[in-house]
């Protein structure tokens, strides 16, 4: 990018190693033990049986491997109830 007369590196140098954590919902848990610790929800992408999940609204992050949901995600047979939470989406490497 160019900026204030000089090219400026905006992505990320090198691989980033996402990882991604599976959960199932039972209609009653709100709190998953994720593999990696994170310190902000914009690290992370959710979703609940495919469906996007609203960072703050939806989930949150505590800064250690808790993730917590406002709701309990659904429990089998109730709806999809498939969580995927993908890490490393906020790495990166300033020039």
């Amino acid at each position: 990018m160019f900026f204030a007369g000089a090219w400026n590196q905006v992505a990320k140098i090198g691989t980033v190693n996402i990882t991604v954590d599976e959960f199932t919902g039972d209609g009653v848990t709100t709190t998953f033990t994720m593999s990696q610790t994170e310190s902000s929800v914009s690290a992370v992408l959710v979703s609940i049986g495919g469906v996007y999940q609203q960072p703050t609204t939806n989930y949150t992050v505590d800064g250690s491997t808790t993730i917590t949901f406002t709701s309990p995600p659904p429990a089998p047979g109730v709806n999809p109830n498939k969580i995927v939470v993908v890490h490393n989406l906020n790495s990166t490497n300033a020039a």
